[in-house]
């Protein structure tokens, strides 16, 4: 998914701020979320009992944790929370002026729904003000202090980047809701108080996951082919959906038929593979021509959305039908991430494509999300999995979970694939090619590199990836052409 600005030498900033906004959400709860039922009763996030084997116990662990920490050691709740009289009323049961934990956790009445739904807000304010030690605003190095030193943060989590999403220095309980308008005024089928306040987490841990999945801001494209003394082409494709897609074509030294799609990964754009030209070097000085491509919502491209390699193989067909239209007639992928996600799912849907090298795609969407919130550390991270996914999906207008690399490697069978992955990889773990190396057919291989990390397998082990690289390439689209393609 991510691409290689997610190396260990260079993480993305909108990332870090992604994670850390994010991770600051987990912990101002202090556990993690369920879903809560929609105005119709049906599950809105996601269905609990499918997602974790014992949704009681979390829930329960949940409310009792919240309790624990609001009550701050005392033998209850009172007053001072500010909740409206009328719901500390309600939950004050034997009305002894402090709320108990199994007053807390008990079931409430339908009639006193709406009593606990006016809570909403001043609970979701409450737990805002634990990350911040009692704070209502919670300022950069109140996220330093919960956050720690955690080996695994990105790097430029700096308060110059947390000022890009609280301009004033600090993040308010108003600038906490602002990630989902419509945080509040539920309505809530309340089973126990402590369910009110994993909708906040929940919405937001949903709506800033879904939006750093597919709305990314865009990397600029601040170098090109020509950096490196060579010539090229510039051209604007159409992908089959109605996108521009910008493009460069960068002809062999000796003129060919044969030529590399090259693809990048999420947040990446056609540039890396100048900025980074391991890969690069090698197809070319194998004498093949090459289209570097921005895929949709990337680099200079269009699209709203990142549809997580759905929709990417409209694009990367696109480079596919300019490089035969150029007159090559073997054409192979390469794709790091995201764009190796992009690549399989092409070859399952394109023909006359010949082979296909991935470095580190996902195996599901569903894993991408999972990996990436697992290496956050968030709390039960596997119950804010399908929080993204249904978030994602309800604002992308369709099933973002459909996005299956597994399934689709499978499609290509007869035709080569080579799976590459970082072992020391935390963002998309290296179990993701071994589910996808499972499922494809032969003829297939996969390579392991020891010590590299997300999208950095080339910049590990350089040598032998170049030799790897080319010898694949030149046994499988090297040789025997296919027809020309039909454009």
């Amino acid at each position: 998914m991510f691409s290689r600005v997610w190396s260990e030498g260079g993480r993305s900033r909108a990332a870090g701020l992604a994670g850390l906004v994010l991770a600051a959400a987990g912990l101002a709860t202090g556990c993690g979320p369920r879903g809560l039922a929609g105005p119709d009763g049906t599950a809105q996030a996601f269905d609990i009992q499918r997602s974790h084997a014992s949704a009681i116990d979390v829930a329960s662990d949940f409310s009792n944790a919240v309790y624990d920490r609001l009550a701050g050691g005392t033998a209850g709740i009172g007053p001072e929370l500010g909740l409206p009289p009328e719901t500390f009323r309600a939950l004050d049961a034997d009305g002894n002026g402090r709320v108990s934990r199994g007053e807390w956790n008990r079931q409430i009445p339908a009639t006193d729904a709406a009593r606990f739904e006016a809570a909403y807000r001043p609970f979701a304010a409450a737990t805002f003000k634990l990350a911040g030690a009692g704070a209502a605003r919670l300022a950069y190095e109140d996220l330093e202090k919960s956050l720690g030193q955690h080996p695994n943060r990105p790097e430029n989590l700096t308060p110059r980047a947390f000022r890009e999403i609280a301009p004033s220095g600090a993040l308010d309980l108003q600038g906490f809701e602002a990630y989902y308008p419509k945080l509040g005024g539920q309505s809530l089928a309340t089973k126990g108080l402590g369910n009110l306040l994993m909708g906040p987490y929940l919405k937001f841990a949903g709506f800033v996951g879904s939006e750093f999945l597919m709305r990314r801001p865009r990397k600029p494209v601040k170098t090109n082919p020509g950096s490196l003394g060579l010539k090229f082409d510039e051209a604007t494709l159409q992908t089959e959906d109605g996108l521009a897609i910008k493009a460069w074509y960068i002809p062999a030294a000796a003129p060919s038929t044969k030529a590399v799609v090259m693809v990048h990964g999420h947040g990446s754009n056609r540039a890396t593979w100048v900025e980074n030209p391991v890969e690069f070097k090698a197809i070319r000085g194998a004498g093949y021509n090459v289209v570097m491509l921005d895929l949709r919502r990337h680099g200079e491209s269009g699209g709203e959305w990142i549809t997580m390699a759905l929709h990417e193989d409209n694009d990367v067909r696109a480079g596919v039908r300019w490089a035969a239209s150029r007159g090559n007639t073997a054409i192979g992928l390469l794709g790091n991430s995201l764009g190796g996600a992009s690549i399989i799912h092409t070859a399952a849907t394109t023909p006359g494509v010949k082979a296909v090298w991935d470095d580190c795609a996902f195996a599901s969407v569903a894993d991408a999300v999972r990996s990436a919130t697992g290496m956050l550390n968030l709390p039960h991270a596997d119950l804010v999995v399908p929080a993204i996914l249904e978030t994602g999906s309800r604002r992308l207008g369709e099933d973002l979970a459909a996005s299956q690399p597994r399934a689709w490697i499978a499609r290509f069978a007869g035709r080569p694939v080579s799976i590459v992955h970082g072992a020391a990889d935390k963002y998309i773990v290296a179990g993701n090619s071994f589910t996808n190396f499972e499922a494809a057919r032969d003829p297939k291989t996969l390579w392991i590199v020891p010590n590299a990390g997300h999208g950095n397998s080339s910049s590990t082990a350089p040598a032998e990836y170049q030799q790897r690289l080319t010898a694949f390439l030149e046994k499988n689209v090297g040789r025997n052409p296919l027809p020309a393609f039909a454009l």
